[in-house]
């Protein structure tokens, strides 16, 4: 029964693309990037600033992908018999469920997860404010027209792309925690140039440097919630993944918020209005620069330092709560 359950944790991996049975190796991050990097990619080749209807005109075709993409999914979506009777099992063990704002408390008494949910929300915030920004950085700073918009995302893509192979050796050879760690400390390091660059190649260069960084983030993601799922469980010895999951997507809705009120501030302090022309003044300008780059970095900043107090899980400390869910039966 034990195996059973353990091959059924595998396959949830594999079958969510985490694993590639024959390689040994993580292709959730990789997929992840491209499917982001091209809903980036797209829309600015088929949009016009001052055309409205090509916003439209975008959404159809990526909603037309999108639905593609989504009946192509279907297959792999299918539960079979064995993974239902599983999921049916667990439901019966489970008496009682905690609610949301129960789990949303209890958090707090985890400073592990906890570190792992605030570099989490950083991590999406520095992605939300940065992919968010490009629409005033090609025309109000690099005085270009939207597509360019594509040039700038693909350099983020090829970077992370690259980036995934050496962060998967640095996580192999250092653990996850270290992995995570320097995925901070380089998207800290590699922003600050940004905040000075005005030409479109400067810019495009230095996103696929920061990319290349933060794809170690990519990679570690699932690997820390795991790690931190694992200890929680043995402490309370209750399975409520899915209670936890939750949480962290609420976390990942937040860093919209942290995007919107950093747009709100950047345009109240600077005066920045994107109604009025192509070449703001120098308030504007900086604001926007400063929106950019010098947000994201103090974001990851103070997450880093957050991250680097709290968490505690060493490969050791890992490897202790594995042989514990064992013993444990979960």
């Amino acid at each position: 029964k034990l195996l059973n359950k353990i091959e059924t944790h595998r396959y949830y991996w594999k079958a969510s693309g985490y694993i590639n049975e024959d390689l040994d190796k993580p292709l959730g991050s990789p997929i992840g990037l491209i499917s982001t990097a091209l809903a980036t990619l797209l829309p600015p080749l088929f949009i016009a600033y001052e055309d409205k209807t090509s916003y439209l005109f975008a959404m159809i075709i990526l909603s037309i992908i999108s639905f593609i993409m989504f009946i192509i999914s279907l297959p792999g979506s299918r539960e079979d018999e064995e993974l239902i009777k599983c999921a049916q099992e667990f439901a019966q063990q489970s008496e009682k469920r905690t609610s949301f704002l129960h789990a949303l408390k209890k958090t707090t008494q985890y400073k592990n997860f906890l570190a792992y949910l605030v570099a989490y929300l950083a991590f999406h915030s520095l992605t939300t404010i940065m992919i968010a920004s490009l629409p005033y950085i090609v025309p109000f700073i690099l005085n270009l027209k939207s597509e360019y918009e594509s040039v700038i995302s693909a350099g983020l893509l090829i970077g992370q792309l690259l980036g995934i192979p050496v962060m998967f050796l640095i996580m192999k050879r250092y653990g996850h925690k270290k992995l995570f760690l320097f995925g901070i400390i380089w998207a800290v390091i590699s922003l600050f140039p940004l905040i000075f660059l005005n030409d479109l190649i400067g810019i495009s260069v230095n996103i696929a440097i920061v990319g290349f960084g933060v794809s170690s983030l990519y990679l570690g993601n699932q690997l820390i919630f795991s790690d931190c799922i694992d200890e929680i469980v043995v402490d309370t010895e209750k399975r409520e993944e899915g209670v936890f999951l939750g949480i962290r997507t609420f976390v990942v809705r937040l860093s919209v918020i942290v995007q919107a009120v950093t747009f709100t501030l950047v345009s109240l302090i600077s005066g920045f209005d994107p109604e009025v022309g192509t070449d703001p003044d120098l308030a504007g300008f900086w604001g926007l620069k400063i929106q950019f780059a010098a947000v994201p970095l103090f974001i990851m900043l103070i997450a880093g330092i957050i991250f680097w107090k709290l968490y505690d899980l060493t490969p050791e400390k890992v490897r202790d709560n594995k042989a514990k869910l064992v013993e444990l039966n979960l």
